[in-house]
């Protein structure tokens, strides 16, 4: 399978089953990790680490929105579509893949605060 075709499968809602989880997810890179599943999201924050349940956020939060609600303020919103670049963030992550740590700009404004599971967000 590509790696499309695995994070495309990932986010499939689960079938109802007495199966146990599946023991791996799929990264950002669409690689297969060795992370048992779970329903919260996971992520660093200038070295902070969050872990947020289910219920404590609206699945449509961005990460501007969440950064600015907690304090990192000097992510701005400027246009809201991702073309001034006030609100440029680094988001880093692990690809299994390549066995290295990767680091994208990301424009928080447009960037769902689910997607940044796993992830260190560097503002």
């Amino acid at each position: 399978r590509t790696g499309k075709e695995q994070l495309s499968r990932s986010m499939a809602p689960p079938a109802v089953s007495s199966q146990e989880p599946p023991q791996s997810r799929v990264d950002q890179a669409g690689s297969t990790g060795p992370t048992d599943f779970c329903d919260s999201l996971y992520f660093f924050i200038n070295r902070k680490e969050y872990r947020l349940e289910p219920g404590s956020y609206q699945p449509e939060t961005t990460l501007l929105t969440f950064l600015r609600a907690n304090g990192y303020t000097g992510t701005k919103l400027g246009c809201g579509e991702g073309g001034c670049g006030a609100c440029t963030v680094t988001m880093s992550y692990y690809d299994l893949a390549e066995s290295k740590v990767v680091y994208k700009a990301t424009n928080a404004c447009l960037a769902p605060l689910c997607a940044m599971d796993g992830c260190h967000i560097l503002t």
